[in-house]
C-alpha cells in the first residue's frame, strides 16, 4: 500500500478523469454504436479505478485492460474516430504507474489525468 499523499494523488487523477467523461450524446452515422460502446467501457473504467485508486498494481492492470478493449474499438471505427480511439488506447496502456519512487509516480499521475483528459476531448468532440 501507499502513503496517503500518494493514495490520494491517485484517487485525485481518477475522479478528475473521471469528471471529464463524455458529456454529449454520441454523434451520427456508423460510428454511432461505438461512441455508445466508448462511452460504457469509460463508464466502468471510472467505476473500477475508484476502487484500485489505492493500489498502483491494480490500477496498471485496469489501465492496461481498458486500453487493450478501447484498441478493439478503434478496429471498429472508421475516419477520425479510429485514429482518435487508438490515441486513447495508448493513453490507457502507457499510463503505467511506477511504484519505486513515489515522487516520480505523482508526476507520472499529473501527466497521466493531462493525457487522458486530451484522448477524452477528442473522442467526445467526435461523438457530439
Amino acid at each position: 500500500m501507499f502513503r496517503t499523499p500518494f493514495r490520494r494523488g491517485l484517487a485525485v487523477a481518477v475522479a478528475c478523469v473521471a469528471l471529464t467523461g463524455f458529456a454529449g450524446a454520441c454523434g451520427g452515422g456508423g460510428n454511432a454504436e461505438l461512441c455508445t460502446e466508448t462511452f460504457k467501457l469509460y463508464d466502468e473504467y471510472t467505476k473500477r479505478a475508484q476502487s484500485a485508486a489505492g493500489d498502483a498494481a491494480s490500477m496498471n492492470q485496469l489501465n492496461a485492460d481498458i486500453g487493450a478493449k478501447v484498441k478493439e474499438l478503434a478496429g471498429k471505427a472508421d475516419g477520425d474516430l479510429a485514429t482518435a480511439l487508438n490515441g486513447m488506447a495508448d493513453t490507457f496502456t502507457g499510463a503505467q504507474i511506477d511504484t519505486s519512487d513515489k515522487d516520480a509516480a505523482l508526476a507520472e499521475l499529473q501527466e497521466v489525468r493531462t493525457n487522458m483528459k486530451t484522448a477524452l476531448d477528442k473522442v467526445n468532440s467526435l461523438c457530439t
